[in-house]
C-alpha cells in the first residue's frame, strides 16, 4: 500500500480542531472485563477495548495494550504520522513503537492535572517521550507536574496545542524486517502473563543469562522478582527497546556470545530459540549452555512442542525463521550427554495420550432411543360412572387394594424396572461414546510448548 498523507490518532474519543481534518481515528476504551491469558487490548466491530488496569502509568510491558495494534496498523496503513492523545499506561509507549518501524509521531497532553509517576517508572517515560518530533500540551501545566514534565523531557520544550499540527508530507516507506514483522506478532502484556509463571524456576539464583532475550520482557519479570539478570540479543532495535526500559542487554549472536563468555551463570533462560537452529548448531548450543552454567545452576529451555495439534497447524510456520521442530526427548538426550539432568518437564507433567478414533460416531442400540413411562401404554378405565362392586368399596374405605389392583401395580413396577434398566443400558452406552469423544477431544488440549529444566 503506498504511503498516506493522512495522520493516524489514536485517542479514547478525544477530538481537537487540529485533529478532525483529514484524520483516521483509532479510539479505544478501559473495559473491567477480566482477559486472562489473552491480549490486553482486542476489537469488537470498530470499537477498541482495554484491560483497565493498562490505564496506570507503571508496569512498564504489562502496561503496553495497544503496541500491537497500532504497530499492525502503521505497517497496513503507512501514514504519515502517529498521533498519540493523553498520556496513559496502554498508549505512552506508542512513541517508541512508531519509531521502531521508521515513522514519525507527536504527542497531545490532553489533561492539565498531575497524575502519579513511579520513579522507576522515569526512564520508560523519559525515552517514549524523546521519541515524539513534537509533545504538546492542551492546558497550562501545574507546576509539579511542568516540572516533571521538563525533567523527564530534557531539551525537548513542550509546545501548545493551537488549531494546526507541523505533520510531514508522507510516510517513510519500508521493507520487510524480521525485527519489525516479530515486533508487530507478539502483545508485550500478553507475554508477561504468559512468561511470569516461569520466574520461580529461578528463585534463589543470583545472576541469570536470558538468551535471544528480545525486548526484555523476562529479564523486566526477574527484576520485579529481586533476580540480576541479564539479556543476549542479535537484533540492534530490540537492544536499543530494551536498554530504554533499564534492562541490561548486549547485542551479540546468541552462539558467539557463549564462544566467547568466560562467566558463569547459576540461571540460564532460553525461550523459543532452538527452533530457529539446525540440528548440528542445537548440539553446540547444549554444551556450551553446560560450559556456562555454574555448577548446581538451572537451565530452562521452552520450545513449541511437536506434538501440540495447534502449535503444528495455528502457529509454528507463522514464523519465517523457524527452521525445525524438536522432541522433548531428543533435548533431553543431547542435555543427557552433556551432564546436565533433567528434574522438571512440562510435557511429563500432562501425559500425551494418543486415543483411536473412528471416522463415524459409535451407533447407540436402536432399540433404546426412547424410554417411556412405566405402564404407558397400559389399558385404563377411566368411566366413572361404572358401578364398583361393594368388595371394592369396602377396601377403599378401608385403604386395602384388590387382587386385580395389586396385580396391575406389580406389573407396573415390572414395567417400570425393566424401563430403568433399559434407560441404564443407554446411558452407560452414551457415556463410554463420549468418554471416547473425549479423549480424542483432548489431544487438542495439550500444551503448545514443552518447557525442560535442567541442572548441572
Amino acid at each position: 500500500m503506498s504511503s498516506s498523507v493522512t495522520p493516524l490518532v489514536v485517542s479514547r474519543s478525544w477530538r481537537h480542531a487540529a485533529l478532525v481534518e483529514a484524520c483516521h481515528f483509532l479510539d479505544y476504551q478501559y473495559s473491567s472485563e477480566p482477559r486472562p491469558y489473552t491480549q490486553a487490548a482486542w476489537q469488537q466491530g470498530d470499537q477498541v477495548f482495554v484491560e483497565q488496569r493498562c490505564e496506570a502509568l507503571s508496569g512498564g510491558f504489562r502496561q503496553q495494550a495497544l503496541n500491537s495494534l497500532v504497530a499492525k496498523r502503521l505497517l497496513a496503513d503507512r501514514p504519515s504520522s502517529l498521533i498519540i492523545c493523553g498520556l496513559e499506561g496502554a498508549s505512552l509507549d506508542l512513541p517508541r513503537v512508531a519509531s521502531f518501524l521508521g515513522f514519525s509521531s507527536q504527542f497531545i497532553l490532553t489533561e492539565p492535572a498531575p497524575k502519579e509517576l513511579p520513579q522507576e517508572c522515569h526512564n520508560w517515560v523519559r525515552s517514549c517521550l524523546s521519541k515524539a518530533e513534537r509533545v504538546y500540551v492542551l492546558e497550562p501545566l501545574q507546576a509539579a507536574w511542568q516540572q516533571c514534565l521538563h525533567q523527564l523531557l530534557g531539551d525537548k520544550t513542550l509546545e501548545p496545542l493551537t488549531d494546526s499540527i507541523d505533520l510531514p508530507l508522507s510516510a517513510k516507506p519500508s521493507n520487510f524486517d524480521y525485527a519489525s514483522y516479530e515486533f508487530c506478532q507478539r502483545d508485550h502484556s500478553l507475554l508477561c502473563k504468559m512468561q511470569e509463571i516461569e520466574c520461580h524456576h529461578f528463585a534463589g539464583c543470583e545472576r541469570v543469562l536470558d538468551l535471544g532475550c528480545g525486548a526484555g520482557i523476562f529479564l523486566q519479570l526477574l527484576a520485579e522478582q529481586g533476580i540480576d539478570a541479564v539479556g543476549v540479543e542479535r537484533d540492534a532495535k530490540l537492544v536499543a527497546y530494551g536498554r530504554e526500559m533499564g534492562l541490561a542487554i548486549t547485542e551479540a549472536d546468541a552462539l558467539d556470545f557463549l564462544r566467547n563468555n568466560e562467566q558463569q551463570f547459576d540461571g540460564i533462560y532460553c525461550s523459543h530459540f532452538i527452533e530457529h537452529l539446525p540440528f548440528s548448531a542445537l548440539q553446540e548450543l547444549i554444551e556450551l549452555l553446560s560450559r556456562c552454567l555454574a555448577p548446581g545452576g538451572r537451565l530452562l529451555l521452552s520450545f513449541p512442542d511437536p506434538e501440540s495439534i495447534r502449535s503444528q497447524l495455528l502457529g509454528f510456520w507463522r514464523d519465517p525463521e523457524h527452521v525445525r521442530y524438536y522432541h522433548p526427548e531428543l533435548v533431553q538426550t543431547l542435555a543427557a550427554a552433556e551432564g546436565l539432568k533433567l528434574d522438571w518437564s512440562s510435557y511429563q507433567q500432562q501425559p500425551h495420550n494418543v486415543a483411536p478414533f473412528q471416522v463415524e460416531p459409535q451407533a447407540l442400540p436402536e432399540n433404546l432411543q426412547r424410554v417411556r413411562s412405566a405402564g404407558q401404554d397400559q389399558p385404563r378405565n377411566d368411566n366413572k360412572d361404572e358401578p364398583k362392586r361393594m368388595v371394592q368399596k369396602i377396601a377403599a374405605m378401608l385403604g386395602l387394594a384388590t387382587r386385580a389392583e395389586l396385580t396391575a401395580t406389580y406389573s407396573r413396577l415390572a414395567a417400570l424396572e425393566q424401563d430403568l434398566a433399559q434407560q441404564y443400558r443407554y446411558n452407560q452406552a452414551l457415556e463410554e461414546r463420549t468418554e471416547a469423544l473425549w479423549q480424542v477431544n483432548q489431544t487438542w488440549a495439550w500444551n503448545d510448548n514443552a518447557t525442560l529444566r535442567f541442572t548441572k
